[in-house]
């Protein structure tokens, strides 16, 4: 198996938080490049966004937020995600 097949996330289901500016919108390119299923959460959809159907509009900081993100990925996917990776605040 060479590393790139290695390497492919297909059939994997993310989530990342924040993805919607800077370091978290090429760990977003990335991970779809790599095949996997994921979907974004930040506070607001941004305008034209092209994957609506895979956006979480929430605030992760609080607990409401994580609670919101959660029950949609659960009914999304009927099983919690693959993991979470947070960009930092901008």
């Amino acid at each position: 198996m060479s590393h790139a097949d290695r390497d492919r996330l297909d059939g994997r289901r993310t989530l990342v938080t924040g993805g919607t500016k800077g370091t978290g919108v090429a760990v977003v390119k990335r991970l779809r490049e790599l095949g996997a299923d994921v979907f974004v959460s930040a506070r607001s959809m941004p305008e034209g966004y092209e994957y609506p159907d895979r956006f979480i509009a929430a605030d992760t900081s609080t607990k409401e937020g994580t609670e919101l993100v959660a029950a949609e990925l659960v009914k999304a996917f009927s099983a919690p995600c693959g993991w979470i990776a947070r960009s930092s605040p901008a």
